[in-house]
């Protein structure tokens, strides 16, 4: 159930993002998303972390890996491979268009153009990448449970004190981010014309980590009784 109810909610996004935007800028998108994955899945072979799981969720492809046999600390590495890689991969686009003499201003026009007309240039393919890999970078460093950066705080956290005071934090710190994250994507939607398919992903996002801090909650009134 749990699956099939995370497929739904998969195609729900999939569907928002091909209606709300053209298919190359949506192709572009997924290249960044791709690189962002590789970067945690060769962060794993290099590190030799057994990896137990790969699945799809609202947040995109989650690596789940034995958490008893891996130490914090190389966790926290698996988990901050994924947004190194958006930004190196960003900076070699950027290096590319230099060497290609782009001028700036243009290249962000050219930038424009593509996401308003999916119409392909090199100069705008190359910045819209750089803007969705280091977009994608950001978000997934944000301190939420189902992010990137959450494991990081996660990690960090316990490696210094206690699991427990790792996830009481968590579970407030993805509340607060998921609940900024989907405000910003609905002001984007209403005020900028931003695509449905963001403020989809945030609005499950933050669902999500409400239904879990709940669900938390609940459980720890039990364990009183």
């Amino acid at each position: 159930m749990k699956r099939f109810k995370t497929l739904i909610g998969l195609m729900m996004m999939l569907c928002a993002l091909v209606v709300s935007e053209e298919v190359n800028v949506l192709i572009v998108y997924i290249v960044a998303a791709i690189v962002h994955e590789l970067g945690h899945i060769i962060a794993a072979k290099i590190l030799k972390i057994k990896i137990k799981e790969i699945s799809f969720d609202f947040s995109g492809l989650r690596i789940e890996v034995d958490e008893k046999l891996t130490p914090y600390g190389t966790e926290l590495v698996l988990a901050a491979a994924g947004p190194f890689a958006n930004f190196i991969a960003s900076f070699a686009v950027c290096i590319v268009m230099k060497k290609e003499g782009v001028d700036i201003i243009s290249a962000f026009e050219a930038a424009e153009k593509f996401i308003d007309t999916g119409e392909a240039n090199f100069a705008g393919i190359c910045v819209f990448f750089v803007m969705s890999s280091c977009v994608q970078a950001v978000i997934n460093l944000l301190p939420v449970k189902t992010f990137d950066g959450g494991r990081i705080l996660y990690c960090t956290l316990a490696g210094v004190s206690d699991e427990r005071i790792a996830d009481s934090v968590l579970s407030v710190t993805s509340c607060v981010f998921a609940f900024m994250l989907w405000t910003v994507s609905l002001y984007l939607m209403l005020k900028m014309s931003a695509g449905l398919g963001i403020y989809i992903f945030s609005a499950c996002i933050f669902a999500i980590t409400l239904k879990d801090s709940s669900f938390r909650d609940f459980n720890s009134s039990i364990e009183k009784y």
